[in-house]
């Protein structure tokens, strides 16, 4: 851009996409329930939860 800086995070969001193991997957629209209550004793836990805290604490 002429007078101006452009940034760019598409190598940066390419390489977390990488490390969670879903370089091949293909993008989708999924809708979200904002008014969902977050529990720790529903669902499945992580196979290897630190691999799920150091994924989000990238974002």
């Amino acid at each position: 851009h002429v007078g101006g800086l452009f940034l760019s995070q598409s190598t940066y969001a390419s390489d977390i996409i990488a490390r969670a193991g879903m370089a091949s997957c293909k993008p989708s629209t999924t809708p979200v329930d904002t008014k969902q209550k977050l529990s720790t004793s529903v669902g499945t836990p992580y196979d290897d939860p630190t691999l799920y805290r150091s994924l989000a604490g990238a974002l």
